[in-house]
Formats: structure tokens, C-alpha cells, sequence
């Protein structure tokens, strides 16, 4: 484990090391570093644990600490569309294109038993919601777990 802890430490030192070399797109590649900084997190928190057992709660309850790159990705997303900080520019970008390839913006493939999805600010918003949610939550139980 100790190898391939050492082979995702120097790819991602690599491509975060590129990254910065050619920061041409800075509202985009932020997040793109961010994100890759949690193969490395990941990687020595799992090194970690497997060395140190009695310690591995306490580690994983910092790796948890870590979960906003969740909420990097989202906005990731929403960078690649142009339109980050202005959501009626993301819905209407997302209505425009649905309506383009022939969706209706009120009705994709709604699974059994759920409504109909309907992309509209307020689906947005509770996208960017849920997952600010999950980034504190996620957090919150590693502590309680260590505190039980």
C-alpha cells in the first residue's frame, strides 16, 4: 500500500504541478486542483489507518473534513456551463439546451414512483443545498462516531 500511496503522491504533485504551470482558466482550475488534492487525502489516510489501527477513527474523522470537495464538483459543473454565481443564467442555459435536444425542461425520465424533474432555480438551489448539507454532516457523524 505503501507504493501505490507514493505513485498517487507523485501524479497527482504532477498534474496539480501542470495545473499551475498553465493556470489559464483560473475559475475552473481552482476547483480542478482542489478536487485532485483528494487522492493524496485519501491515499495517506488509508496508509494511515492501515499502520496505526487504534488511530484510524481519528484520522478518518479528518479525512471527512475533506468532503467539500463534493460541493467543488457541483461548482466544477457549474463553471464548465459559464454561469457559476447567477443561477437563472444556469437555468436558462439548462432549459435552452434540454429544449435544443428535444426534452421537455418539466419531464426527463422521472424514476418509479417520483415526480416529474423540473429544472428550475429551485432545483438548483436544492442541488447547492444537499450537498452543503452532506459536507457538514458527513463531518459531524465522523465525530460522533469517535465520541460513541
Amino acid at each position: 500500500s505503501g507504493i501505490a500511496v507514493l505513485i498517487s503522491l507523485g501524479l497527482s504533485t504532477h498534474l496539480i504541478s501542470k495545473h499551475l504551470q498553465h493556470f489559464t482558466h483560473p475559475s475552473v482550475q481552482s476547483k480542478i486542483i482542489a478536487i485532485i488534492y483528494t487522492v493524496p487525502i485519501y491515499s495517506i489516510d488509508s496508509f494511515l489507518s492501515l499502520l496505526i489501527p487504534n488511530w484510524a477513527l481519528w484520522i478518518n474523522m479528518l479525512r471527512a473534513c475533506y468532503e467539500y470537495a463534493l460541493y467543488l464538483f457541483l461548482s466544477l459543473m457549474l463553471s464548465y456551463l459559464g454561469c457559476e454565481e447567477n443561477d437563472k443564467e444556469v437555468v436558462d442555459y439548462l432549459e435552452k439546451h434540454l429544449l435544443e435536444h428535444g426534452h421537455n425542461h418539466h419531464s426527463s425520465s422521472p424514476a418509479p414512483g417520483t415526480d416529474r424533474l423540473s429544472v428550475g432555480k429551485r432545483f438548483l438551489r436544492t442541488c447547492k443545498f444537499g450537498t452543503l448539507q452532506y459536507c457538514l454532516i458527513r463531518p459531524s457523524t465522523a465525530a460522533a462516531a469517535i465520541l460513541l
